[in-house]
């Protein structure tokens, strides 16, 4: 009789640290988030990393969240400077026009012309902003892995129990590199984050887009 061998997990432990700050700055616990950041340290997880995946929250839980997660990392990493702003000019805007087209359309590959036809029939300038500002300016920056990003975007919504933005963004991380072992980690990890029912929604959710995709998850 064979020894059963315990699979290696998908999710590094870092990424794992990441993804419950942006699951618990999604649900307000921001003594969680204190404890989390805590842990960070003792890992030596880079501040700027950290940074990086509060900063985004704003995108998809707003301001207050982001602000009281940048607070506490600045409780925790007192040393740390943010990086400078970068100025605002027609440089910078077509630069950030150019890597928001670029990283939409590789996350919604087929759908990324129906989404923006979508999104413009509701807003223009909606349309512009989430191009120009959400996927150029903030998802495109520097410092952390595309899949990383999504992957804590998807940890956020599935807290939020936005099914049809999580929908579209666990697609996204499958492409820029995640993995369907990842997603299905990423919800489990999430137990007792999010609502029960959130994640059985979840994992119903990635099973129907593995099971279309062909894959298993």
């Amino acid at each position: 009789m064979g020894i059963e061998t315990k699979k290696k997990p998908a999710l590094r432990a870092s990424w794992r640290i990441l993804m419950l700050v942006s699951a618990n700055l999604a649900s307000g616990r921001y003594c969680s988030v204190s404890d989390l950041l805590r842990d960070a340290r003792k890992m030596r997880i880079p501040p700027l990393r950290i940074y990086e995946i509060i900063l985004q929250c704003y995108l998809f839980l707003g301001y207050p969240r982001s602000i009281e997660g940048l607070k506490l990392l600045r409780e925790h990493y007192p040393a740390f400077t943010p990086p400078d702003a970068d100025e605002i000019g027609s440089e910078s805007s077509e630069k950030w026009q150019n890597r928001g087209e670029r990283l939409c359309r590789k996350i919604y590959g087929s759908n990324y012309e129906p989404l923006r036809d979508r999104i413009k029939s509701l807003s223009p300038d909606l349309d512009q902003w989430m191009v120009w500002e959400g996927y150029g300016k903030v998802l495109s920056r520097d410092g952390v892995p595309s899949a990383l990003r999504e992957l804590c975007t998807c940890s956020a919504l599935v807290v939020t129990g936005d099914i049809v933005q999580l929908h579209s963004h666990m697609i996204g991380a499958i492409h820029v590199g995640a993995s369907w072992r990842m997603l299905e980690e990423m919800i489990d990890l999430l137990n007792g984050t999010a609502k029960a029912g959130m994640c059985r929604g979840a994992s119903a959710l990635l099973n129907r887009i593995s099971q279309k995709a062909g894959k298993d998850a």
